[in-house]
């Protein structure tokens, strides 16, 4: 068990990342919304608490493990000139609905490598929304605040979407979780951990127009 830390720290977020798509279990949970303070926290080994992982290109085997209070996802020893993908993510009523009242926080942890990650969820329209959050070092936890506002960096992997679809799509999110990229070169396994995930409300956060 991990306990929660006392703050929070927002990482800066890459400008570009070439993304893939992802498979993910649609919901008929379109009408609930997230409840603030609503935390995961996998306190029991072996429990992934609905969430599951879905690799989207590649033939790296994956493996999604909770080893005794925490998520971790695992990439296996690769060919050191490919990258594959894969996620992290829940279709659980509890993690699905409208989210365009409510943002998100959680621990994230690179073991060995540092590599392109991002917030991740897919609406019941089909269109998939990323966000870019980056770790500052290796083997250790660092927090992460997400606001669910189009301004933040939000973009779909589809291409041609804007502030109108997303304002649509967040009302109706159908899975959410974390997508990440496996690092270029490496020959080892890679170990990339989650933790405390939390949704919260800020009355400072102004909803986007409809």
């Amino acid at each position: 068990m991990r306990a929660p830390p006392a703050t929070l720290r927002s990482r800066p977020r890459r400008n570009a990342l070439v993304l893939a798509g992802m498979l993910l279990v649609a919901a008929t949970s379109a009408f609930s919304t997230p409840v603030a303070g609503t935390i995961e926290q996998w306190n029991t080994g072996g429990d992934l608490a609905t969430w599951t992982n879905a690799p989207t290109f590649g033939t790296a085997q994956t493996n999604l493990l909770n080893p005794g209070g925490w998520l971790r996802l695992t990439f296996p020893p690769i060919d050191p000139l490919a990258v594959t993908n894969d996620a992290m993510f829940s279709a659980s009523p509890t993690n699905t609905g409208d989210f365009s009242a409510i943002n998100l926080r959680f621990d994230y942890r690179s073991v060995f490598f540092l590599t392109d990650n991002t917030v991740r969820f897919r609406a019941s329209s089909g269109n998939i929304w990323d966000l870019a959050f980056d770790n500052a070092a290796t083997n250790q936890w660092e927090s992460h605040s997400v606001l669910f506002n189009y301004g933040e960096g939000w973009s779909s992997t589809t291409g041609g979407l804007g502030l109108s679809d997303f304002t649509t799509d967040l009302q109706n999110v159908t899975a959410i979780g974390i997508s990440i990229y496996s690092a270029l070169g490496a020959t080892a396994n890679q170990f990339y951990d989650l933790d405390n995930w939390e949704y919260w409300e800020d009355a400072t956060v102004i909803p986007e127009p409809g």
